[in-house]
This record gives structure tokens, sequence and C-alpha cells, in this order.
């Protein structure tokens, strides 16, 4: 399930609160602590979060993915 800031901007807007969804998005992307997984985020548009990995940790993924002939689903935490 995706649910997008201008769903999150109706919930409030049917509660009463006019909230704007790039404000919803803000505070998303100031919630997300520092990794070495995202390089960078932006919001674009109405609020979309476009969120940037960082390519050498993605490269790390794949090379060990190639290199131990790994599987199925990788999981990833913050």
């Amino acid at each position: 399930m995706c649910v997008s800031t201008m769903d999150i901007a109706k919930l409030y807007k049917e509660q009463g609160v006019n909230k704007n969804p790039r404000e919803i998005a803000q505070k998303i992307v100031d919630s997300i602590p520092q990794n070495e997984i995202i390089e960078s985020t932006n919001i674009a548009g109405p609020g979309f979060i476009n969120v940037m990995i960082n390519q050498a940790y993605l490269l790390k993924q794949i090379s060990s993915i190639y290199q131990n002939d790994v599987q199925g689903t990788i999981l990833v935490s913050f």
C-alpha cells in the first residue's frame, strides 16, 4: 500500500484541518535519519518525495549478491 502526501492531506481535510501536501512531505523527509543508504531526498510537484540511493552502497549490495550467489529478498533497515 502506498499512501501519498496528497492522500494524507485529504484525511486531514476530512477532519477539518488544512495541510499542504508539500508540508507533509517535508515533515516526512525531515524525519528520515542520516544513513548510508540514502544519498539525498527532494520534494517535487505537489508533494512527491524523491529518494536517491547512495551509489557506493548500491554497488556494494549488488556485488555481494553476485559474489555470494544470493537468491531471495534483501532486507534493508535504517
